[in-house]
């Protein structure tokens, strides 16, 4: 590992000898002065690069840049009230005398809430780089003859609804569910039918139909480049508090969320987002396998764009209801890893790495510590922490199970369908 420090400017404040006045009632009490307070950091402008220079030099390395700017106000005088008494303070950063540095902090405070984990992330990019298999479109071919023998048979079962086109429109569902009448099983067995076996159809349909007239250049690029490295990314963004993180257990001194939080602190941040926090996921490899012929490329290219099930998908398509599991467990990196070994190995992951970058502008606030103790600088910026970072790092290729979060309100319709389902179906057997 390499480590390089540089600063471009740094600038230390003096806490001189100050005077002060001290007041009790409104009477003066005493005068005084304030010895000398020392020097600190008033400005600060610096940036780190830690990176890996050794190694492979096409593989992943760990790259971490981070910028930081900081500058406290010079503030020459400060009146501080503690009950009844009240001291006014004049000299050489007065405010900073009576109150002592503060509003320092670094990378490693600043807090996010990302959309989504690091781990899920992967496994989607992992997903959109598997996602076109060089497979016919089994499901499809297989589902599409039952599809149209069985509308027959729906169609007089809903009792006159109309299928027009192969779909089911909104006004056609809000007359099946009038029409059903309290009949469970048919209302439910409707539903799940046209939400896993029309709909998906139409949709692959409409698909294609848009598709035709812009797939030839496509297919002619896809020529050019059979066989040749590519590159696929999905992202993630996050959400910045103005809460700070500890580190090593410690937070800086006299920070605290807000005035009058209980905690006795003196100073908050509010962050202004200059780089709102994205988080990247980037797979480097190899997509389309290199035929002899452009005859083979040619299909391929078709079975890539309009069927993405692979064998091992397609069966765990056909366990009836096997999706239910799949809103909750994400399983698509074993069905894409099965697909690729059952269909060649045509794909092949390089890389895989993990990058991160934000920026922010975060004002510093004194604030009131407690209700009986106020400052002439209570609710004023006194300070400003300029803090940016961009991290990168390899990830493993490892083949995960996750959560899915997928499950919404779709999903709570079609589990109150399927628990329909299931109970008709109890009647019926109750019955015998």
């Amino acid at each position: 590992m390499r480590n390089r420090y540089k600063t471009n400017e740094y600038v230390q404040g003096n806490r001189g000898v100050c005077h002060q006045w001290w007041y009790s009632n409104g009477s003066l009490v005493n005068q005084y002065d304030l010895p000398f307070g020392g020097t600190f950091t008033q400005r600060l402008n610096e940036e780190t690069m830690l990176d890996n220079p050794e190694g492979d030099r096409k593989s992943i390395k760990v790259v971490v840049h981070q910028k930081k700017k900081l500058v406290l106000n010079s503030i020459g005088s400060d009146t501080l009230i503690q009950g009844t008494n009240r001291y006014d303070t004049v000299g050489p950063n007065a405010h900073w005398n009576v109150w002592g540095p503060y509003g320092d902090f670094n990378h490693g405070n600043i807090h996010i809430d990302w959309s989504k984990s690091e781990a899920t992330l992967v496994r989607e990019t992992q997903k959109a780089f598997y996602d076109n298999n060089e497979v016919d479109s089994l499901l499809n071919i297989v589902e599409g003859p039952e599809l149209v023998t069985s509308l027959l048979p729906l169609h007089r079962k809903l009792m006159g609804v109309r299928v027009i086109d192969r779909s089911l429109s909104k006004r056609d569902i809000r007359k099946l569910f009038r029409n059903a009448k309290g009949s469970l099983g048919l209302l439910s067995g409707g539903f799940l039918y046209y939400t896993f076996g029309v709909a998906p159809l139409v949709n692959d349909m409409r698909k294609i139909s848009d598709a035709v007239l812009s797939y030839r250049k496509t297919l002619q690029r896809a020529l050019r480049n059979q066989g040749t490295e590519s590159t696929v990314r999905r992202r993630a963004m996050g959400v910045m508090s103005n809460q700070l993180d500890p580190i090593n257990n410690a937070l800086p001194g006299g920070w605290g969320p807000g005035p009058l939080d209980g905690t006795n602190s003196h100073w908050h941040v509010i962050n202004n987002i200059d780089v709102q926090p994205e988080m990247v996921c980037t797979i480097r490899g190899t997509r389309d396998f290199a035929y002899k012929t452009q005859l083979f490329t040619a299909l391929n290219g078709l079975a890539g764009r309009f069927g993405s099930s692979g064998p091992a998908s397609y069966v765990w398509e056909r366990i009836p209801f096997s999706f239910v599991l799949d809103w909750f467990v994400d399983l698509s990196g074993i069905l894409n890893s099965l697909d690729n070994s059952l269909t060649g190995n045509r794909k092949g992951i390089r890389d895989i790495c993990v990058s991160s970058r934000w920026s922010t502008i975060a004002t510093v606030i004194k604030h009131q510590r407690n209700a009986t103790e106020t400052d002439s600088h209570d609710g004023t910026q006194t300070a400003q922490v300029e803090l940016s970072q961009y991290r990168r790092n390899p990830a493993s290729n490892d083949i995960t199970i996750g959560a899915s979060g997928r499950f919404g309100k779709k999903q709570g319709f079609i589990t109150a369908a399927l628990v329909g389902s299931y109970a008709a179906n109890l009647r019926k057997l109750t019955k015998r």
